[in-house]
């Protein structure tokens, strides 16, 4: 990134910046992103930025929780499931008929 186009970024101007300096618009859009990467955050920034991210990641980690317990509800829920109709399989036909009318 050119000095005359990181000084025009911070609107600094001095004795004939008008004059020298010509860059096109498209010209500054291109020395901005050829230069984009040196950018950085202040430190200011980066604690702001810093508790967010332990925020998001506090989040991440209880939802992470919650998805397991509710993985092992449904996987109890299953299992329960599955010995019912086990049993219904070992019931004679008379009393599985009756059992799945009621239901």
């Amino acid at each position: 990134m050119g000095i005359d186009l990181v000084e025009g970024i911070l609107r600094h101007s001095g004795y004939l910046n008008q004059i020298y300096v010509r860059l096109t618009p498209e010209d500054r859009l291109k020395q901005f992103h050829e230069g984009e990467a040196a950018l950085f955050i202040t430190r200011a920034d980066h604690r702001v930025q810093s508790g967010k991210l332990s925020a998001l990641e506090q989040q991440i980690h209880e939802l992470q929780a919650r998805l397991k317990e509710k993985e092992q509800a449904q996987q109890t829920r299953d299992t329960t499931m599955t010995e019912i109709l086990k049993l219904l399989k070992e019931l004679p036909a008379e009393k599985r008929a009756e059992i799945t009318r009621e239901l």
